[in-house]
C-alpha cells in the first residue's frame, strides 16, 4: 500500500457549494426547462388576453352605459380585473389537479439526470406559487383589456350600440400584435423541441463500444470478514464467474470493476518502457479490472490482439488489454501488442505486457472522447498494482433469452457459494444506457409536450383574432360581393391578411430562437444549435398551421351570401 499512498499524496481535495454538487450537470437541463415553461404560459395568456379583448369588444356598450350611470373608472377596472381573476382562479385549479397526474407521471420516468427527483411533491409552497401566479397572469393579462374598456368614449359608444367595423383599429392592431407573439413564442418552443428530438436520435445512434442487449448486470461485494487474504477474493470471483458461465441460456460472463456509464473510473500514472515522460509529466490511462470473459459479455469490439483467459491467473506474467486510444497515443500507429508499462512509478512494480488491443468505450459519458485505458486481469491486479485485491466487482451476463428472466438463478448462484455476499444494484446494461442518456430523454419529451401544446395554442388563438376579424367585417365582405368580387377575392383577402400576421410572428420567433441558439448548443449533439433542417422544418410547420386557421374563417366568409351579410348590422 506504500506505493499508493505515496501517489495520492498528489491529490488535493476540493470544495464547492452544496447545491452544485447536487445539481451538478443538471442546471443548464432545468432552466431549459423551466425557460420553456415560462414561453407556454406567456402563450397561453396571450390567448386568454385575446379572448377577453374580443369579449370586451362585445361589451362595449354595457361598459359605456355603467360608465354612464355613474360607475367610476377604478371601479370598471376592478371588476374586469375580478372577472379575469376568478378566470385565473378557476384555470389554476384544473392546472392543479392535471399536475398532480403530471408529477406522478414525472417520478415514473425518473430521469437520473436530475437529483432527487423522486423527492417532488405538490406541496404548501407549490400552491401558494401556483395561485400567485395565476392571480399575477391575471393583473398583467386582464389589465389591458380592462384599461381600453375603461376608456369607452360614452357619447360614440351609446349612438353605434357598442358597434365597429373592426371594434376599432388601435384594438384590432393590439390583438394582432398579440397573436405575433403567440406564434413567435411558439416558434421558439418548437425550434428547441426539434433540436432535442435531433438530438436525441442522435444519442441513438453513437458507437458507445460495446453491445448494450440481452446482458444482466449487478453489483458484488465481498466483506473483510472471511476474505482476508487476496487469493481469498480472487478465488471467489473467479469461481462465482464460473458458476454464473454454467447457467442454462448464459452465453458469456464475467466480471469488470465498474461498469460503463455507472461513474467516473478514474486514471492512475502509468510508466512506458523505453519511453521517457515528456516536459515531467507522467503518463496516464483509466484503469479497469476485469475478469476473463468481462470483454464477450460486454460485446466489446477486439481490434488486435487477444483476450484474457483462465491462464492469466496470479501466477501467470501481469499482461493487459488496452484501448485503441491508448495504443495511439503512446505508439506509432497503435502498434502496442507486446509493448510494457509499469502501473504507477513505483520500480518495485513488474512490467505488464500488453497482449490485445480492444476498440475505445464510452466508460464515464456519452458523449466523451474516446480515452486510454488499460484492462488489467483480476486475478493479476494486486501483484501489478501492489494495491490489493478488488473486493467490489459488477456481474456480466450475456443471455439468449430475457437478462430479467436470469435474476432468480443469478443470486441463487451466489447464496450458494456464500449467503453473506450481498448482489445488489441488478439491473440490464440497456437500462444503465437508458438511464445514462435520461436527461437528454426527459427533455425531449417535455419539450415536445410543450411545443405540441404551443403549437395548438397558436393555431387556436390564430383562428379566433382571425375568425373575429371576418365576423365584424361581414357587412364589408357583403358589400365586396355585391359589388362584382368573387369567392377567391374574398378568400385571397383573408389570407392575406391573416398570412401577412403569421409571418411576421414565424420571423421573430426564427430570430428570437437565434439569439437563444447559444443557451441550446451546450444541450444538442450530433446537430449544431443553428441545425438549418430544424430553422427550416419549423416555420414551414408553423406557416401551415396558421395558413389552416386562416383558412377555416375564410371559406366562411366567402361562402355567405352577398344579400345575408348586407342584411347584417356592422359588428
Amino acid at each position: 500500500m506504500d506505493g499508493f499512498v505515496s501517489e495520492a499524496d498528489a491529490l488535493l481535495p476540493v470544495a464547492r457549494p452544496l447545491s452544485d454538487a447536487i445539481v451538478g450537470a443538471a442546471r443548464p437541463l432545468l432552466f431549459v426547462l423551466a425557460g420553456a415553461v415560462a414561453f407556454l404560459l406567456l402563450i397561453a395568456c396571450v390567448n386568454v388576453a385575446n379572448l377577453l379583448l374580443a369579449r370586451g369588444d362585445e361589451r362595449r356598450r354595457e361598459i359605456a352605459v355603467r360608465a354612464s350611470l355613474g360607475a367610476g373608472r377604478a371601479r370598471i377596472i376592478r371588476q374586469l380585473l375580478i372577472e379575469s381573476g376568478l378566470l385565473a382562479l378557476v384555470g389554476g385549479a384544473l392546472g392543479l389537479l392535471l399536475a398532480q397526474a403530471g408529477v406522478r407521471a414525472l417520478i415514473a420516468l425518473g430521469p437520473t439526470a436530475i437529483p432527487r427527483i423522486g423527492e417532488v411533491e405538490m406541496d404548501a409552497g407549490v400552491l401558494l406559487f401556483a395561485v400567485g401566479i395565476a392571480l399575477l397572469t391575471a393583473v398583467l393579462f386582464g389589465l389591458v383589456p380592462a384599461l381600453q374598456l375603461s376608456r369607452a368614449e360614452l357619447g360614440r359608444e351609446l349612438r353605434e350600440g357598442g358597434r365597429s367595423a373592426t371594434g376599432g383599429r388601435s384594438r384590432q392592431r393590439f390583438r394582432h400584435s398579440l397573436v405575433v407573439a403567440e406564434l413567435a413564442l411558439s416558434v421558439m418552443l418548437v425550434i428547441g423541441a426539434g433540436l432535442m428530438v435531433r438530438t436525441f436520435a442522435a444519442l441513438q445512434r453513437i458507437d458507445l463500444g460495446f453491445d448494450r442487449s440481452s446482458v444482466i448486470t449487478a453489483q458484488l461485494s465481498l466483506p473483510l470478514l472471511g476474505y482476508e487474504e487476496d487469493e481469498q477474493v480472487e478465488r471467489f470471483v473467479r469461481d462465482i464467474v464460473n458458476d454464473i458461465r454454467a447457467l442454462p441460456g448464459v452465453q458469456h460472463a464475467g466480471a469488470g470493476r465498474l461498469l460503463p456509464l455507472t461513474g467516473e473510473i478514474g486514471d492512475w500514472s502509468i510508466t512506458l518502457e523505453g519511453i521517457p515522460a515528456l516536459d515531467g509529466t507522467d503518463h496516464d490511462a483509466d484503469w479497469q479490472i476485469v475478469t476473463d470473459g468481462y470483454f464477450e459479455a460486454m460485446g466489446m469490439r477486439l481490434v488486435r490482439g487477444r483476450w484474457f483467459t483462465s491462464t492469466d491467473d496470479r501466477d501467470a506474467p501481469p499482461v493487459a488489454v488496452v484501448s485503441r486510444a491508448l495504443a495511439e497515443a503512446y505508439w506509432p500507429g497503435g502498434d502496442a501488442i507486446g509493448r510494457r508499462y509499469r502501473i504507477g512509478t513505483n520500480p518495485d512494480r513488474p512490467w505488464v505486457t500488453i497482449v490485445g488491443i480492444v476498440e475505445n468505450v464510452r466508460h464515464n459519458e456519452v458523449l466523451e472522447t474516446p480515452r486510454r485505458e488499460m484492462y488489467v486481469p483480476h486475478a493479476q491486479w494486486s501483484t501489478a498494482s501492489q494495491t490489493g485485491a478488488r473486493r467490489t466487482m459488477a456481474i456480466v451476463a450475456r443471455t439468449t433469452d430475457d437478462p430479467l428472466a436470469l435474476v432468480p438463478a443469478l443470486r441463487a448462484a451466489v447464496r450458494a457459494r456464500d449467503p453473506g455476499v450481498p448482489l445488489s444494484d441488478v439491473r440490464t446494461l440497456d437500462r444503465i444506457v437508458g438511464d445514462a442518456v435520461s436527461g437528454t430523454r426527459f427533455t425531449t419529451l417535455l419539450l415536445t409536450l410543450f411545443a405540441s401544446i404551443a403549437l395548438v395554442l397558436a393555431t387556436v388563438g390564430t383562428y379566433g383574432v382571425i375568425a373575429y376579424g371576418v365576423a365584424q367585417r361581414r357587412h364589408e365582405m357583403g358589400i365586396r360581393m355585391a359589388l362584382g368580387a368573387s369567392l377567391g377575392d374574398v378568400i385571397r383577402l383573408v389570407l392575406t391578411s391573416g398570412g401577412g400576421i403569421a409571418a411576421i410572428g414565424i420571423g421573430v420567433g426564427v430570430a428570437g430562437a437565434l439569439a437563444l441558439s447559444r443557451l441550446m448548443s451546450g444541450l444538442v449533439y450530433g446537430v449544431p444549435a443553428l441545425d438549418p433542417v430544424t430553422y427550416l422544418v419549423v416555420p414551414a410547420i408553423l406557416a401551415a398551421a396558421a395558413l389552416l386557421a386562416c383558412w377555416i374563417p375564410a371559406r366562411r366568409a366567402a361562402a355567405t351570401h352577398p344579400a345575408a351579410a348586407l342584411r347584417t348590422d356592422e359588428g
